[in-house]
């Protein structure tokens, strides 16, 4: 303890009735603390301006006034100073900045943790890390358009549905193995190759309600 800190606790002071003091924390229980003092123990209440939630061991600055109601304006000095630092409010909390930016940084990490509902809302959200993971339980989209450029896509999972318009890819090779069945509906199937086009099956059925053509230079059968 400092030398001004002793003779604060050595001899508290008195202004328009309030009388300050300083302590050292010895309970908290549900908003309640006990502060001993030189004057003795004082059971207190942390003042609504005091947002670091008091713990055992704090040195703190008491404020009493009159009618007998003390609280903690501020914590002077912790005794573990690798002790996490909780800011702790009895209610919502705004952190408004009308100018400027808002940054959190940290170097081991930053959490959001909420039991209901994180929202983040923006004109603009711009995400950069290294590595990402997500786990749902559902994923929801509502979007004008995607644009992703990566290296490699990889998905496994049960079922696969997609409702579009239109569909197009452009590719180099595909491969598609399928154990059971692949089923086509369409209103025409047109299948064209630059050069060879083959199909093979144990057997291989073609059945039309009109016509069926074959036309080619030269046609083998059997």
């Amino acid at each position: 303890m400092t030398r001004a800190m002793r003779a604060l606790a050595t001899k508290p002071r008195s202004h328009d009735g309030v009388l300050q003091d300083c302590g050292t924390v010895t309970r908290s229980d549900a908003g309640r603390l006990a502060v001993r003092t030189s004057s003795g123990v004082m059971e207190a209440e942390r003042a609504v301006s005091c947002l670091v939630e008091p713990i055992l061991g704090d040195q703190v600055l008491l404020a009493c006034i009159d009618g007998g109601a003390c609280f903690v304006l501020a914590i002077l000095r912790r005794e573990d100073a690798s002790s996490p630092t909780c800011l702790s409010v009895d209610g919502g909390l705004t952190i408004a900045v009308p100018r400027g930016k808002l940054e959190l940084s940290s170097r081991d990490g930053v959490t959001l943790s909420s039991p209901r509902v994180v929202s983040l809302l923006a004109s603009e959200l711009v995400l950069t890390a290294a590595r990402a993971s997500t786990t749902l339980g559902e994923l929801s989209h509502v979007g004008a358009r995607i644009l992703a450029q990566v290296d490699s896509v990889k998905v496994v999972g049960e079922v696969l549905e997609a409702v579009v318009d239109r569909a197009v890819s452009r590719v180099k090779r595909a491969f598609r193995f399928i154990d059971e069945a692949d089923t086509v509906r369409a209103g025409s199937v047109d299948y064209r190759a630059r050069g060879m086009a083959s199909l093979q099956g144990e057997h291989a059925t073609v059945t039309a309600e009109k016509l069926v053509k074959i036309d080619g230079a030269q046609i083998h059968v059997g």
